[in-house]
């Protein structure tokens, strides 16, 4: 799921002439977003009755740049109820140009939202594509598009797989040249490409993955980052078949999918055919941007991809309904800021990194910071391995309660992963998420840190005790002193990358001890004391930390003493205080 609540949606229906233009003008007067231009005059569209089979049309989609290219194509036949109950699907056959076939193969990722018109007037949206022949592709009818801005009620998923009827394979089989039986295929929801920058190929895989895990109808690919909302946004509108893009952030850490521009309607430019998310959450909150295709990749037997960057931002998504996504020019989206300043200690270099995330429904938020720390750490460590780092983190926002900020640290060695010391930050984030108390609403993300290819970790070593009335070192486990003494303890810390460091702490035996008091030393755990939390405030105390994997811990005798070093601190020790002998 790519939001936490439930959204209710009404069974799309078959409106005509003036209803679906006074439906459409009401509902997008009163979206959420405000707009300067109201949509009034909502584009025509070809009833879908008349969409039958042997129908002639043309579109318009982009392939490189941001000029629209036309394409050709018949329509084969519809598959009722294909999408979802209400909304079925128009199976059509791209025949042409040449050119256009010889470049693209047909359907491709990223068409999605492609215009498709039968004697200039709009039928639908290009929004599938039928794997085994791309050239066979889906549309989304217009009429239900104008209608994605429509208040919600209960529906069955969006279905993202679609079986052809018999009457449709028989279709396929006449243009395609091929027998009946072996039509054996399925259409399919073109997938929304979603760019990421900042990943390696590694970190992109398990983007990917955990996608995949959650059921997202995403393709992940690298790209570059995106330019961020602090300036004013464009309010040019979108031409139909031009490139568009909706971005979750912007900035190191851009996370954004490409489609393209179905219809436009004073500041209102309606999109993609199919929601950005499987689930089409309804009302959101994303990035509106043009976007530049940079070429279209066309693979053997199976569908291709136009890659494409975003330019500059336009302004913010505000719908994702199953039959595709509306957006409103000149109005700039909420974002939480992000930033993270790093050093790297071997070289003396340093990068202040910035990420405005949009969408902070459900885990998003997390997956965003996460993208945007590796990436800068990455860019500051110039590669990706082991070591050591520290990261300081403020976290703030706002509940019912009024505004907070809560603040810690981590500090990891690894000989894998140099990242690890944000983890405990974004599981600080997940806890704030979906805590039992309050609503919060981040405002804020800041970090600071370090990095270095050294392992800075000791591990406990020797340990000579004294006290005050038997103060020459011992390096027994046994230290006698009275009630009331000072036990000093010397500790010699074996650096895992050769030498040594030495560490005194004191320790003030009890008036009322007992004959034996049992002392136990080890490194911190780098954890937060969150757990079972009865309130907010002492969720927010418990977030802090108490201990870190930099801390010398030495119980036995309170208050327990956590003594911060420059290093990890591994292993553990004990002695033994004896106060009567």
């Amino acid at each position: 799921m790519s939001v936490s609540r439930s959204i209710s949606r009404r069974r799309l229906s078959s409106l005509a002439g003036v209803t679906s233009v006074l439906l459409l003008a009401a509902l997008l007067a009163a979206s959420p977003a405000p707009a300067q231009v109201a949509c009034t005059t909502p584009p025509d569209v070809v009833p879908q009755e008349e969409l039958a089979p042997g129908t002639l049309g043309d579109g318009v989609t982009t392939l490189a740049g941001t000029t629209p290219v036309p394409f050709d194509f018949e329509v084969v036949g519809t598959i009722p109820d294909g999408w979802m109950l209400g909304l079925d699907a128009i199976v059509i056959h791209i025949e042409g140009p040449p050119e256009f076939l010889d470049e693209t193969g047909g359907v491709f990722f990223g068409m999605s939202g492609s215009p498709a018109y039968v004697e200039g007037v709009l039928a639908g949206a290009v929004s599938g594509v039928f794997y085994d022949d791309p050239t066979f592709g889906l549309l989304t009818p217009a009429e239900a598009m104008l209608e994605i801005m429509e208040a919600a009620q209960p529906a069955p998923p969006l279905m993202q797989r679609v079986v052809p009827t018999d009457a449709v394979r028989r279709a396929i089989a006449r243009i395609s040249g091929e027998s009946v039986s072996d039509v054996t295929g399925s259409f399919q929801q073109l997938p929304t490409p979603l760019a990421v920058s900042g990943l390696s190929r590694r970190q992109a895989r398990e983007l990917q993955a955990r996608l995949d895990e959650r059921g997202e109808n995403f393709r992940v690919y690298r790209a570059a980052s995106a330019a961020t909302t602090a300036n004013a946004v464009d309010p040019s509108q979108f031409l139909p078949g031009e490139p568009l893009g909706a971005a979750i952030s912007y900035g190191d850490a851009s996370y954004y999918a490409t489609g393209t521009a179905t219809f436009t309607c004073g500041d209102y430019v309606a999109a993609f055919g199919h929601p950005f998310f499987y689930d089409a959450p309804g009302e959101i909150s994303l990035g509106l941007s043009g976007a530049e295709g940079l070429m279209v990749l066309k693979p053997v037997g199976y569908p291709g991809s136009r890659f494409a960057i975003l330019t500059e931002p336009r302004g913010t998504v505000v719908q994702d309904r199953f039959a595709g996504i509306v957006g409103v020019v000149g109005v700039a989206p909420p974002w939480v800021p992000i930033t993270s300043d790093l050093d790297n200690l071997d070289t003396g270099g340093s990068r202040l990194g910035t990420t405005e995330a949009i969408h902070t429904w459900g885990w998003w938020l997390e997956e965003i910071v996460w993208a945007h720390l590796w990436g800068n750490f990455a860019a500051v460590f110039g590669h990706y391995g082991g070591g050591t780092s520290r990261l300081e983190w403020t976290l703030s926002g706002v509940t019912s309660l009024g505004p907070f900020s809560v603040s810690s640290y981590a500090m990891t060695s690894s000989p894998w992963d140099v990242t690890e010391s944000m983890w405990p930050m974004i599981n600080g984030i997940d806890a704030l998420l979906f805590n039992e108390f309050e609503e919060v609403t981040f405002t804020d993300i800041s970090t600071t840190g370090w990095v270095t290819e050294e392992r800075r970790e000791g591990r406990i070593g020797q340990v000579l005790l004294s006290s005050t009335s038997f103060p020459t070192p011992t390096a027994n486990n046994v230290i006698k002193a009275r009630p009331g003494d000072i036990v000093t303890i010397e500790v010699t810390f074996e650096m895992l990358e050769g030498g040594d460091a030495v560490v005194i702490a004191e320790l003030t035996v009890p008036k009322r001890a007992r004959r034996t008091v049992d002392i136990r030393m080890r490194g911190g755990r780098e954890r937060s004391d969150y757990w079972g939390a009865g309130t907010f405030e002492e969720l927010l105390e418990g977030l802090q930390g108490k201990e870190h994997a930099n801390h010398l811990v030495i119980s036995g005798i309170r208050p327990i003493q956590r003594l911060e070093q420059k290093f990890v601190v591994d292993g553990r020790d004990r002695f033994t205080i004896r106060t009567r002998w």
